[in-house]
């Protein structure tokens, strides 16, 4: 609620001129307030057009698709209104769209016409329910080119393409069950869309499957890493306490600033500190020193850090530069500080920005952070940057503002 009653007051007190928020007040006291509302929308975001897309434009009868709505802004920016647009549908008995724009087919096979609608702007579709059973099932890359092509630790992302009885051809990634044979492979099949990746150049499949199984699909990698960077460079734990590495990469023309998650991690003394999963998070376990090594490919030698285990010694662990959060305006950077006060002298702070794990909490799309702690405002809204070192953490709430 707080968050809510907060980004009411920037909009209505910041933003707009106090005659605009008397005309607010007095249309919500005296009609409708939903073309005020909407007029407002479209003027806080500058949107100049708006469209309308769905995954498919045929759908199986009795299930859901969410359409989207996007506005266009005058600087060719844009932003996503499926939930701030007007919906409806020109045959109620075929089909009900919600607030939000998932489409709910109601029982039986036909065409409907969806329509979204935002103060004078207008966009429609036509979405074709059918009960056609489906024949077979074909692994792409969810690419323009549709390759089944990789870099080594860059993941792919996948899509299932179906193809049913009535020849109509959809997109059914979001309802397929993913696997893979090949050992090293990551696959991540909850994340919008899936993706496949492997720190080696080898033979590596995927297959998707709805009732029936596509034939395992082959991705092509490629050893094409420059050049890679692990973060930080070394660091001191307490027995029991983790650790998360970030290791980046140079694929010549192209740097991916996080491929942890596809590395193949390593620890050279085990018993010290270990990785639990191969996902760049070590743990601590006996008092000693190890060298822990990240390896992707085999044109590059693997990077390492040295991770040194002992008993606790830290007092207190902050960031900054504001501990409650701070505002940044859209586009703008901030360089995020870390301090850590030791027991032997708990009054004298020690800057070990250089030695952190940044991250930003789940989902934020508001922010993002890289491995020196630079964070960048990428959207409006609010995200958490967290900051973790020698077995502490500490966060700090990010608002982006226009």
């Amino acid at each position: 609620m707080y968050l809510i009653n907060r980004w009411l007051n920037v909009l209505l007190f910041r933003y707009l001129p106090a005659a605009g928020v008397l005309s607010l007040l007095l249309a919500c006291s005296s009609g409708d307030p939903r073309p005020l509302y909407e007029s407002l929308i479209v003027e806080f975001n500058d949107v100049q057009s708006i469209s309308i897309s769905a995954l498919n434009t045929v759908i199986t009868t009795g299930e859901n698709q969410q359409i989207t709505v996007t506005g266009t802004t005058s600087q060719n920016t844009t932003i996503d209104l499926s939930e701030m647009v007007s919906w409806s549908v020109d045959d109620a008995s075929l089909a009900f769209i919600s607030a939000t724009g998932l489409l709910q087919s109601i029982s039986q096979d036909g065409m409907v016409t969806v329509t979204a609608t935002l103060s004078g702007f207008s966009a429609s579709m036509d979405v074709t329910f059918s009960s056609a059973a489906l024949v077979s099932i074909e692994v792409k890359a969810d690419t323009l080119t549709e390759d089944l092509t990789t870099s080594v630790c860059r993941p792919l992302p996948l899509k299932a393409m179906a193809t049913y009885d009535d020849a109509s051809l959809r997109n059914i990634t979001p309802a397929v069950s993913w696997s893979t044979t090949t050992a090293g492979a990551t696959l991540v099949s909850d994340s919008t869309p899936p993706s496949i990746t492997h720190y080696d150049v080898v033979a590596t499949n995927v297959t998707a499957t709805l009732g029936i199984s596509s034939p395992a699909a082959a991705v092509t990698l490629v050893d094409d890493i420059t050049s890679m960077a692990l973060s930080p460079a070394a660091v001191t734990l307490t027995v029991g306490s983790e650790q998360s590495f970030v290791l980046s990469a140079d694929y010549g023309s192209e740097t991916e600033p996080d491929i942890t998650a596809a590395a193949n991690w390593q620890s050279s003394i085990p018993s010290v500190a270990d990785f639990a999963n191969n996902d760049g998070i070590v743990t601590a376990l006996a008092v000693g020193t190890t060298t822990i090594t990240a390896a992707c490919g085999s044109t590059i030698l693997p990077v390492s850090s040295t991770v040194t285990v002992d008993v606790n010694n830290i007092s207190a662990f902050e960031i900054g530069p504001e501990p409650l959060g701070f505002e940044l305006t859209l586009g703008s950077t901030q360089q995020m500080t870390a301090t850590a006060y030791y027991v032997s002298d708990p009054q004298t702070p020690v800057d070990v920005t250089d030695q952190v794990s940044w991250s930003v909490d789940s989902g934020s799309v508001a922010i993002s952070v890289d491995s020196f702690g630079l964070v960048t405002a990428d959207a409006l809204g609010f995200g958490k940057v967290v900051a973790s070192f020698s077995g502490e953490t500490a966060d700090i709430t990010v608002y982006v503002v226009p």
